[in-house]
């Protein structure tokens, strides 16, 4: 979707959401959608998302992830791991206690 201009973007996002609540609908459930805190993203942000969410509301449910959870965040991981080994490479000279 890199080349599509952003309208185009927004009515292909909007798009496979109808497909995934029309393919939900048939098997009898509710389409999750998992979508970030970005303000685009909320009915608050977005008129398309706040239309969406009223001609849909029976059938589609929006979890919103949290603003920051390093849980989640696989790059938070990794930071956990090697933290201590990163930030901890410093070492002094003793060249500078000698002068005192």
């Amino acid at each position: 979707m890199a080349g599509l201009p952003l309208d185009g973007q927004l009515m292909s996002n909007a798009s496979q959401v109808r497909t995934a609540v029309a393919r939900s609908q048939a098997r009898g459930r509710v389409a999750i959608i998992i979508a970030d805190n970005l303000k685009t993203h909320t009915a608050l942000g977005s008129l398309l998302v706040r239309s969406m969410l009223t001609e849909l509301s029976d059938h589609l449910s929006l979890v919103y992830t949290p603003a920051y959870d390093p849980d989640a965040n696989r790059i938070e991981w990794l930071w956990r791991i090697s933290r201590r080994v990163v930030t901890h490479n410093h070492h002094r000279s003793d060249a500078g206690v000698e002068a005192f």
